[in-house]
């Protein structure tokens, strides 16, 4: 997944992620918290939203990166929430749809990519209306807030090389890249990482 639309660039699979196991965690998790950020509302994916998510996902801008842009089928998106389910409850990561003014207007989170790192991977997509003004940069620092705050030491991400709007993104973050890369359906895919400064 990657983001002008997500970060990332490989289709979306379920696997299991190393969790973590803190009180910290178990207490969030209980209060069902979720990443706050000023300008939008993070909604954790849940049943009544996949519509919403699947129509974001057939968005041109969305999937040129986020699936290599292809269409995707219903059944897609109820295997992204499934998976979603399954990363929660290990780790307190999920996928959430991005909303403003009440409407949403792209989706993100953490997923982990299989063929990428077994590490849960920071991800997000908006749709064009909504690029060019922070807003990326914004749910970006929202959601590594929130992963350190579960007790993460570390963030991943990926993105296509090509895909310069996410890369700014991830470094206006302060993700600093890896020596690794993985190949992708644009060439490489790019890895990222940030720590958290509590290390």
């Amino acid at each position: 997944m990657s983001r002008t639309g997500m970060v990332g660039a490989a289709r979306p699979r379920t696997t299991s992620a190393m969790p973590l196991d803190t009180p910290h965690l178990r207490s969030c998790q209980a209060r069902g918290m979720t990443p706050v950020a000023q300008r939008v509302r993070f909604a954790r994916l849940a049943e009544p939203a996949l519509d919403a998510l699947h129509e974001l996902a057939r968005d041109p801008h969305v999937r040129r990166y986020l699936l290599d842009g292809e269409q995707v089928s219903r059944a897609w998106c109820d295997a992204i929430l499934e998976a979603s389910d399954a990363l929660h409850d290990t780790t307190g990561l999920a996928l959430y749809l991005v909303e403003r003014d009440g409407a949403p207007i792209g989706f993100a989170g953490f997923h982990v990519f299989d063929d990428v790192s077994p590490e849960p991977q920071l991800l997000y997509a908006l749709l064009e209306a909504h690029t060019g003004c922070g807003l990326a940069t914004e749910i970006a620092e929202a959601l590594v807030t929130h992963a350190f705050s579960l007790g993460r030491g570390r963030v991943e991400a990926a993105v296509d090389a090509p895909n310069v709007a996410s890369i700014r993104v991830l470094e206006k973050v302060g993700f600093a890249r890896m020596e690794r890369t993985v190949p992708g359906a644009f060439g490489d895919t790019l890895l990222f990482e940030l720590h958290s400064r509590k290390r």
